[in-house]
C-alpha cells in the first residue's frame, strides 16, 4: 500500500483527530474510508470545469460533507452493534472454539504458527466468531495469527503492523479487522494478563510469556 504525505490545516487536523477518536479508529482509517465513500458517491467532490461559480461549488461541497457524516455516524452505529455483538459472544453465546493447527493452508503471510501460550490465551478468553462451527474455526485460526504476530513484534502494534493484504480470506480487510482481530485481541486484554492495549484501544502490546 503507497503512503502519502499533506498538510493539513489546523481547524481540519482538530476535526479529523476528534472524529477518529469518536469512531475509535486511527486518522488513517478514518481518510481511507472517506475517500472510498466519495469514490462511490454519485455527487462529485471537486469539479473539473474551472468557471464553476463559488457558492454552486460551496453548496456541493457542503452536501458531500453532510453524507460523509451521515456516513461515519453509520459507521459509528455499526461498530456499537460489533461490540454488542462481541459482548454476547463473550458471554458464551457463539461457543469459543479452539484455533485449529495452521499448515499448507495458513491464513497469513509468512507461514506464522500459533504457539501453545497464544492459544491458550485465545481459549481463556472465550472470544469466539462466526455463525457455525467451520466459520468460528476459521476465524479463531485468523485470530491466533493476529495474536502471535503480536508476540514475536519488537514492541507495540497498530492496525498497519498486521499484514491483512496477505491474508487467505474473501473477506474485506476492513471486516476481517473489525469483526475478527480487534475483538480477539481486545477480548484476551480484557481476560488475560497477557495483552496490554494503548489508548483510544488502536495500540497492542504483548507482555506475557
Amino acid at each position: 500500500m503507497d503512503r502519502f504525505a499533506f498538510s493539513l490545516d489546523e481547524a481540519d487536523k482538530r476535526w479529523l483527530e476528534d472524529r477518529s477518536d469518536e469512531l475509535d479508529m486511527s486518522a488513517a482509517e478514518l481518510l481511507r474510508r472517506l475517500i472510498a465513500y466519495a469514490r462511490e458517491s454519485d455527487t462529485p467532490v471537486i469539479h473539473g470545469d474551472t468557471d464553476v461559480r463559488s457558492d454552486t461549488l460551496s453548496d456541493t461541497v457542503g452536501d458531500t460533507v453532510a453524507e460523509n457524516r451521515e456516513r461515519l455516524d453509520a459507521l459509528e452505529e455499526e461498530n456499537e452493534r460489533l461490540r454488542e455483538r462481541v459482548d454476547a459472544l463473550e458471554a458464551g453465546g457463539g461457543g469459543a472454539i479452539s484455533p485449529t493447527p495452521l499448515a499448507s493452508d495458513t491464513p497469513g503471510a509468512g507461514d506464522i504458527e500459533p504457539s501453545d501460550a497464544v492459544v491458550e490465551v485465545l481459549e481463556a478468553s472465550g472470544w469466539s466468531h462466526g455463525r457455525n462451527r467451520e466459520e468460528r474455526e476459521r476465524d479463531a485460526a485468523i485470530a491466533a495469527w493476529a495474536l502471535e504476530v503480536l508476540r514475536e513484534a519488537d514492541g507495540e502494534c497498530r492496525r498497519a503492523d498486521f499484514r491483512l493484504d496477505a491474508l487467505n480470506d474473501e473477506r474485506a480487510t476492513d471486516t476481517v479487522w473489525l469483526e475478527v482481530i480487534r475483538p480477539a485481541v481486545l477480548a484476551v486484554a480484557e481476560a488475560t494478563d497477557t495483552v496490554e492495549v494503548g489508548a483510544n484501544d488502536q495500540r497492542y502490546r504483548w507482555v506475557g510469556e
